[in-house]
């Protein structure tokens, strides 16, 4: 299936929303090939994010493999560079290009 995907200059998303941003290990929202366990500590704020002992043993692209702004951002508008639509890992097209 099809879907959007936003790129955003975190740079500019830490800047304004660093005391909102939490961070999960896992993708939350997926169940296969088995779903891991989910909890209250399942997304942490950055200052309590185990960074470090994640890198230990993934590499650096999955540290960090979700983050969370809570309630919302506002402005996202203007910290998006790229939208593209996707299926799997396959750009079918690039919507808008900062």
């Amino acid at each position: 299936m099809a879907h959007t995907v936003l790129t955003v200059d975190t740079a500019a998303l830490l800047r304004a929303h660093s005391n909102d941003i939490t961070l999960s290990p896992i993708n939350s929202g997926a169940t296969k090939p088995y779903p891991w366990p989910r909890g209250r500590s399942t997304f942490q704020p950055i200052s309590e994010y185990p960074f470090h002992e994640r890198r230990a043993t993934r590499p650096l692209t999955n540290a960090v493999v979700e983050l969370a702004v809570t309630p919302a951002v506002p402005a996202i508008a203007e910290m998006v560079t790229r939208v593209t639509r996707m299926m799997r890992d396959h750009v079918l097209e690039v919507v808008w290009e900062r």
